[in-house]
């Protein structure tokens, strides 16, 4: 594969068009300057570890790296200075939410630690998935595996930093990741081909495993943003946006490794339309939803801030990572 190819062969000119069509409609500037060094990346992962050995009784005992998922889960708030060559390295620059306190983003960081941990056992762990909101209703989460046992507490934990409702959808949002994995791990759903008459069915997907509304209420701690009015009402923009963002800078990866259960293969299989004519179409949207959001938020400046830093920290999180590829084959800089 040379430097002007990819799987597709002629695929990248023309997609290196479509990914600065979209910094533009988000009007992005890298968030490089506005963020100091620091060591928190090192401070929250440490941080991770300790409550993770000695809060989870069992990991020790189980096949599980917790420094490496830990890292990854730090790197969401903070990006290395090296991550572009050497992905999650310690000394690091604040990112998605670099002006929220220490214990916001441990608190957060608990929380996004799981998502990692239940990405990476997916395969080999789907009836667990299928069965963990049954044994939660039941109350028997102490029954699961280790550390998923302990999953309700950090749950509960989000109450401490967000108001009660941004909380429960932060929760509900994890719920619905837990589903949407699940569901992308049933080997008859993945094997089944998309209805023309099922439009809707690439976009619930996606709800269920994006993990959206999660990070947009992240955005607002109690601390900052008193209340959920100042920015309920973006919400739901605000999620459509951050999907379909990663829609389309996580697709030159998803191409490369053949993935078919992505938001961009499943529309254009079931709407006819080229992969790139599914591209295009959603920028245009990111565009709409970018001037809306901030027209939405313009009433509140603490909201637009936070809203900005976030949307702004999300593109730059998928431009520096390795694995999207996109600064070492396409030349972006975050």
């Amino acid at each position: 594969m040379t430097s002007e190819q990819d799987c597709g062969g002629n695929l990248r000119p023309e997609l290196r068009e479509i990914i600065q069509s979209l910094l533009d409609a988000v009007g992005y500037v890298s968030p490089r300057e506005k963020m100091e060094p620091t060591n928190l990346i090192e401070r929250i992962r440490n941080a991770l570890n300790v409550k993770i050995r000695s809060s989870y009784r069992g990991t020790e005992d189980c096949d599980l790296d917790v420094d490496s998922i830990s890292k990854k889960a730090a790197s969401v708030v903070e990006v290395s200075e090296s991550l572009i060559s050497s992905a999650f390295a310690l000394n690091s620059t604040e990112f998605f939410y670099f002006d929220h306190g220490f214990e916001q983003k441990m608190s957060f960081e608990l929380y996004a630690w799981f998502f990692f941990y239940i990405d990476d056992i997916a395969s080999g762990s789907r009836d667990i998935l299928e069965n963990f909101h049954r044994a939660l209703l039941q109350g028997k989460a102490e029954l699961l595996p280790a550390p998923l046992a302990r999953f309700p507490s950090v749950l509960a934990s989000l109450y401490d930093h967000w108001d009660p409702l941004a909380a429960a959808m932060m929760a509900t949002s994890a719920l619905d990741f837990i589903t949407g994995t699940a569901l992308e791990q049933r080997r008859h759903v993945v094997a089944m081909e998309p209805s023309v008459h099922a439009p809707n069915w690439p976009g619930f997907l996606r709800t269920k495993s994006g993990m959206a509304t999660g990070f947009s209420c992240a955005a607002f701690p109690r601390s900052d943003v008193p209340g959920v009015a100042s920015y309920i009402q973006a919400l739901p923009d605000m999620d459509q946006l951050m999907c379909l963002t990663n829609d389309i800078l996580s697709y030159y990866k998803e191409e490369l490794a053949g993935e078919t259960m992505g938001f961009v293969p499943l529309t254009a299989r079931i709407t006819g339309k080229s992969p790139f004519a599914v591209l295009r179409n959603m920028v245009q949207e990111v565009r709409e939803l970018h001037h809306r959001i901030a027209a939405t938020l313009s009433g509140d400046d603490d909201a637009l801030q936070k809203w900005r830093t976030l949307e702004q920290g999300f593109v730059a999180w998928h431009l520096a990572i390795d694995r999207f590829r996109l600064c070492s084959d396409y030349g972006f800089v975050w």
